[in-house]
C-alpha cells in the first residue's frame, strides 16, 4: 500500500526538493524545465527553486510521496504513496508573475512535451494540477499516454472562478483523462470551491490540506484548498 514499484509523474511549475518531507523519498527531478525565458527563448528555466514560485509544485508532489517528517520537528505531510517513485517535470509559468503560457525551445507546448517525456521515462500515472488550456500539442501527448497504458489525472478548474461549469477549451475536456474535484472532510463537495460537473470522475480530499508555506520562507505550514491537492492524492491512491 506504499506505492512501491509504481512511478508517478508530477507535471507542475517548480519544486523545492530540500524540504524534510522528501528525505529518503525516491524523487527524481528533471532539473531543466520545459519552459523557456519569456524574453529569451534560448534560455531554459530551472525546475528547482527555493522561491515562492515553487510552493505549488512542492506541495502537490508531497501529497504523493511525502514521508511525514516535518520542519523543526513538526508533523509534516505524509503522502498517500510514500514508497512510489516520483518524476517531477517543470512545465508551467503559472504563479511566477509572467502570466504567460510556457513553450519549450522548439516552440512546442511545455505540458505536451512533459507528458511525452513522462511516458518515455516509464511513468505509470501522470498527475496534472494545472489550469492549462486544451491545445493540439497536449492532445497528441495525451493520446500517446493513453496508447501506452498510462493513467492521466487532471485537476478540476477552481470552482470559485468557474461556477458556470467547465469551458470547452479546458484540459478537463481531453478524452480519457481522470478529472479530480476537491472534497471536504465530510467526503462531499465544498460550497464555493467544488464544481458538480458531468466531466468530474472522482472527488477526493482537497479542502483544509496541510501544506508547507513556500510563501513564508519554507519555515512552517498553512492550510490550502483546491483540486490541485486532490489530484495528486488520487494519483497516490491509484
Amino acid at each position: 500500500t506504499t506505492g512501491e514499484g509504481i512511478t508517478v509523474a508530477v507535471i507542475d511549475g517548480r519544486i523545492n526538493p530540500d524540504i524534510p518531507e522528501f528525505e529518503g523519498a525516491d524523487l527524481r527531478v528533471r532539473e531543466d524545465s520545459f519552459c523557456t525565458d519569456v524574453f529569451d527563448s534560448s534560455i531554459v528555466e530551472p525546475a528547482v527553486s527555493k522561491g515562492s514560485f515553487a510552493d505549488h509544485g512542492t506541495n502537490v508532489t508531497a501529497m504523493v510521496v511525502g514521508g511525514g517528517r516535518g520542519i523543526n520537528g513538526e508533523k509534516g505531510i505524509r503522502g498517500v504513496a510514500p514508497g512510489a517513485t516520483v518524476l517531477f517535470y517543470g512545465a508551467s509559468a503559472e504563479g511566477d508573475g509572467t502570466g504567460l503560457a510556457c513553450v519549450d525551445v522548439d516552440g512546442v507546448d511545455s505540458v505536451g512535451s512533459a507528458i511525452s517525456n513522462a511516458v518515455d521515462d516509464g511513468a505509470d500515472i501522470i498527475s496534472l494540477s494545472l489550469s492549462t488550456a486544451y491545445r493540439p500539442d497536449i492532445a497528441d501527448a495525451m493520446l500517446r499516454a493513453h496508447r501506452s497504458g498510462v493513467i492521466v489525472l487532471v485537476a478540476s478548474p477552481q470552482g470559485n472562478d468557474l461556477q458556470s461549469g467547465f469551458g470547452p477549451s479546458m484540459m478537463v475536456n481531453t478524452n480519457g483523462v481522470v478529472v479530480v474535484e476537491s472534497g471536504g472532510p465530510d467526503g462531499g463537495l465544498v460550497e464555493g470551491l467544488s464544481l458538480s460537473d458531468p466531466l468530474v470522475t472522482v472527488v477526493a480530499p482537497g479542502a483544509h490540506m496541510r501544506t508547507v508555506n513556500g510563501h513564508a520562507g519554507w519555515g512552517g505550514y498553512r492550510l490550502q484548498h483546491g483540486s490541485s491537492f486532490a489530484t495528486p492524492w488520487v494519483a497516490g491512491a491509484l
